[in-house]
């Protein structure tokens, strides 16, 4: 659940790129629907993990730097 602070912010950071006024319950829905989207783009692929486990494959050393600084 969204904090006050955090609600504000987002009404504010919204204004500021689009010029429009949100609604607590129009900033709240869209803000809940952001954070779905991150949480979805930011999770690993379960099917990859799990193959991976199941393989008992690890990546190598060099392919972690590589990701880390991307």
């Amino acid at each position: 659940m969204l904090t006050k602070e955090l609600l504000e912010k987002f009404k504010s950071i919204y204004k500021q790129q689009f010029s429009i006024d949100l609604s607590d319950e129009e900033a709240t829905l869209m803000a809940t629907d952001f954070l779905n989207l991150m949480k979805i783009l930011v999770s690993p692929d379960p099917e990859d993990t799990q193959t991976d486990k199941e393989n008992g494959k690890e990546l190598p050393e060099e392919a972690n730097h590589e990701t880390q600084q991307i």
